[in-house]
């Protein structure tokens, strides 16, 4: 049975993400790792050293492990390092209830403006309050789709992904 949790990877002393590539190899990083663990991610906010998700998710610690495994690859691979990427005991807290569910959304919506790095939540272009809110922002525009070729400069070899 699925529930619901708020999810915070810390990255200690480091960054999880040094540029543009990263948030972009992050997100898809997050999304393949949700398709493959059957994981719905309700909202997400990756900072530079941290991030924050709200899934449901059978199992959260794997969906987390999965991920941690599939960004780690690339990262030390892009930045020659080794070992694991984060703190080893990320932070996992399941949500009950209405209430706080949404109390950890609006958490997680608004983490860039907490942390001063926004002057509003829509100001910070890595978590999805943009998406949700793209009609009402004029944010909803047509992406041209890349062609598969180029897929790879995204994603990680080999990886289940979905058609389209």
């Amino acid at each position: 049975m699925r529930n619901t949790y708020h999810i915070c990877l810390s990255a200690g002393n480091e960054l999880l993400f040094r540029s543009d590539d990263d948030y972009v190899r992050g997100f898809n990083c997050l999304a393949l790792t949700a398709y493959e663990t059957d994981t719905v991610i309700l909202a997400d906010s990756l900072m530079s050293n941290h991030m924050h998700i709200c899934v449901r998710a059978e199992d959260p610690a794997r969906f987390l492990s999965k991920f941690r495994i599939s960004y780690s690859r690339y990262f030390n691979s892009k930045y020659c390092r080794r070992g694991r990427l984060g703190e080893s005991s990320p932070f996992i807290m399941e949500l009950s209830g209405f209430y706080h569910v949404l109390t950890a959304i609006c958490y997680v919506l608004r983490n860039p403006l907490h942390h001063s790095i926004a002057s509003s939540p829509f100001g910070y272009k890595h978590s999805s309050a943009n998406t949700y809110f793209r009609n009402e922002l004029g944010k909803f525009y047509n992406q041209i789709k890349m062609p598969a070729k180029s897929y790879y400069r995204f994603l990680p070899k080999n990886v289940l992904c979905p058609e389209g």
